[in-house]
């Protein structure tokens, strides 16, 4: 190699954007390997600190997720029960029409249905 090759040739990684300097990459072989070993710690460190603050991230975003879960369950419990309600003032108003009334019929027999087989457990 020639003076020019040793200050430092840029070699092309196969196919890629990135450059290698042959200069740089001897200076990083030559370091102390005392240096280079606390680098490698450090940086193990900054790891290992990044990785605890992604978990305690990841634990509190799934306690936040079940907090949302839970909250969107008594939702939609509560608009059922409101659905509910506001079919049975219809029924004691008699704004129902026919089609209506089948259904609120349907789900009447079918809790109705419910309520004997619980009894009928519970007497077992």
């Amino acid at each position: 190699m020639d003076g020019k090759d040793q200050a430092g040739i840029r070699n092309r990684i196969a196919g890629g954007d990135q450059e290698i300097n042959y200069s740089s990459a001897k200076e990083i072989f030559t370091v102390n390997p005392e240096a280079q070993l606390k680098r490698i710690h450090d940086k193990l460190q900054q790891l290992l600190k990044q990785s605890a603050a992604l978990q305690k991230e990841n634990a509190r975003l799934k306690d936040q997720l079940r907090n949302m879960e839970s909250a969107a369950a008594v939702q939609h419990d509560t608009v059922e029960t409101l659905k509910q309600q506001t079919e049975i003032l219809k029924y004691s108003a008699g704004e129902m029409n026919a089609a209506d009334k089948k259904e609120f019929e349907k789900r009447v027999n079918f809790y109705i249905k419910e309520i004997d087989r619980c009894i009928a457990l519970l007497g077992n």
